[in-house]
């Protein structure tokens, strides 16, 4: 059993997740959901082409769940890039209808920062709490949001 000290200095890390259509067909809607809102695409030419067009409507989209990342893509793979560092988003994908098929949403770089209780850099330590381990939270500016 340690004593950890919350801290809040570690550095911000903006969260990159990708998501790679994976086949193409023209009758399958292709969707992206973050916080039960969603995007879609319906397949278009080519998986290249498909996953620009999820890109499109990512970014056209003035729905703050979306607005607060950006897309963008290079063949068939999108990539999802937090706006600010050291604030998470959980993205899905999904589809329906047609042949067509698009992968999981992975997170490349995970989100970090003084805010998220997770980074080891916020504990006097230098890791996270465990079981057992007294946490001491003082008087600080710095929040624990995640």
């Amino acid at each position: 059993m340690a004593t950890l000290y919350w801290l809040g200095t570690a550095d911000a890390v903006a969260q990159v997740s990708t998501v790679t259509v994976t086949g193409m067909d023209a009758s399958t809607t292709y969707i992206l959901t973050v916080g039960g809102h969603t995007v879609t695409a319906v397949g278009v030419t080519g998986v290249t082409e498909t996953a620009a067009a999820l890109v499109t409507a990512w970014n056209a989209s003035t729905d703050v769940y979306f607005s607060t990342v950006t897309a963008s893509s290079n063949a068939g793979v999108v990539t999802l890039t937090a706006d600010t560092a050291g604030v998470p988003f959980v993205c899905t994908s999904s589809k329906t209808g047609g042949s067509g098929t698009i992968g999981s949403v992975t997170a490349v770089t995970a989100s970090a920062g003084p805010n998220d209780w997770s980074t080891a850099a916020n504990w006097s330590t230098g890791a996270v709490p465990v079981t057992n381990d007294d946490v001491i939270i003082s008087d600080t500016a710095i929040n624990i949001c995640w």
